[in-house]
């Protein structure tokens, strides 16, 4: 309970680059999360989780920039993309373990970023450029700025 009083205040009370800092320290928790579940309550060892978070991350900035999509859209559907293609992943590694399993996460974790920079997917990718997108405004009826609402 102090800690999502803590996640809410510290927003609106802090300076920008504190704000900046809490906000990635979440991010990152987030994804050690995930992982604590994958690895440590599962056992199983995946060296890929990083592939899956930039999925995500790209889907977010591709309907943002590329489709004009609102910040608050892109977010459930880029977690559903992400769900799906974690799924499509999943489903046929069932049948690994061990070593077998931490080899094709690896695969995925190197294939990844080699995938994502191909000149057919440049389009909506940016190539080795990436994607540059605007911060999300905050809603009207929240007292943030720009920096406070998204340190994107």
């Amino acid at each position: 309970m102090i800690a999502i009083l803590i996640a809410v205040l510290v927003p609106v009370l802090a300076k920008d680059f504190l704000v900046f800092q809490a906000t990635q320290l979440m991010v990152y928790a987030i994804a050690i999360m995930g992982l604590n579940i994958l690895v440590g309550i599962n056992g199983q060892l995946s060296l890929g989780h990083g592939a899956f978070y930039a999925l995500g991350a790209y889907t977010v900035a591709i309907l943002m920039d590329g489709y004009g999509m609102p910040y608050g859209w892109a977010l459930p559907v880029a977690a559903l993309v992400t769900f799906a293609a974690g799924f499509a992943f999943g489903l046929p590694a069932l049948r690994l373990e061990g070593i077998y399993l931490a080899l094709a996460t690896f695969t995925l974790a190197i294939a990844l970023p080699q995938i994502l920079k191909l000149s057919v997917l440049d389009p909506w990718t940016g190539g080795v450029q990436g994607i540059s997108i605007a911060k999300p405004e905050a809603p009207a009826f929240l007292p943030l700025n720009a920096d406070q609402w998204c340190m994107c």
